[in-house]
C-alpha cells in the first residue's frame, strides 16, 4: 500500500443541502475500484481508479462508499494473497476514508473501527459493532468477550443479562 491516497489525511467539509452536486451526481464506489487504488496492483484498472478517486477529490464529482466496502477491504487485504498488517490495512483505508469530495457512511465510527481494529487485534466487525456502541451509548449483546477489551463498551450475555425490574 505503501503510498497514501490522494487527498488523505485532509477532512472533506460536510456537504450542505444546497452544493452544487446534486445526490443524482453522486456515485457509489465498489470495492474492486478502492482496492485497486490501494494497491496498486493492476496496469488498467489502477489508473483508472486512481483517476476516478482523484476527479471524486477536485469536487468534478461526488463519490460515496459503504461500510460494507471497507469491511470487504479489510478481508481482502488482510488474507491470501495480500497479508497485510492490520496497522497497513488501518493507514490505508483510513486514508482513502479521509479522501476529500468521498462520503463514506459512518465515517467516524469507521475510522475508530480500524483503530480498534489495529490496536486491539479485534476482528473488524466486532471493532465496527464495538465502534458504533461507543459513538451511540449502546451496550452490546454479544457471547463474544473481545467487547470486554474496549473501554466505555458494556457487554451483556444473553441468558446471563441482569433481571430488569418488573
Amino acid at each position: 500500500m505503501g503510498d497514501k491516497p490522494h487527498g488523505a489525511p485532509g477532512r472533506r467539509p460536510q456537504l450542505s443541502g444546497t452544493s452544487a452536486l446534486s445526490v443524482a451526481t453522486e456515485v457509489l464506489l465498489d470495492t474492486n475500484v478502492l482496492l485497486r487504488h490501494l494497491l496498486h496492483d493492476h496496469p488498467e484498472q489502477s489508473p483508472a481508479s486512481t483517476a476516478l478517486l482523484e476527479r471524486i477529490e477536485s469536487g468534478v464529482l461526488a463519490g460515496w462508499i459503504t461500510p460494507m466496502a471497507v469491511a470487504e477491504m479489510v478481508w481482502v487485504l488482510s488474507g491470501s494473497p495480500y497479508g497485510l498488517t492490520r496497522a497497513d490495512i488501518r493507514d490505508g483505508i483510513s486514508a482513502l476514508i479521509e479522501v476529500p469530495g468521498l462520503r463514506v457512511v459512518d465515517n467516524r465510527a469507521l475510522l475508530r473501527a480500524l483503530e480498534l481494529y489495529a490496536s486491539m487485534s479485534i476482528d473488524f466487525i466486532d471493532a465496527y459493532h464495538g465502534a458504533l456502541a461507543e459513538e451511540t451509548g449502546s451496550k452490546v449483546y454479544s457471547f463474544d468477550r473481545d467487547f470486554d477489551r474496549i473501554p466505555g463498551v458494556i457487554r451483556l450475555t444473553p441468558g446471563l443479562e441482569p433481571s430488569e425490574p418488573s
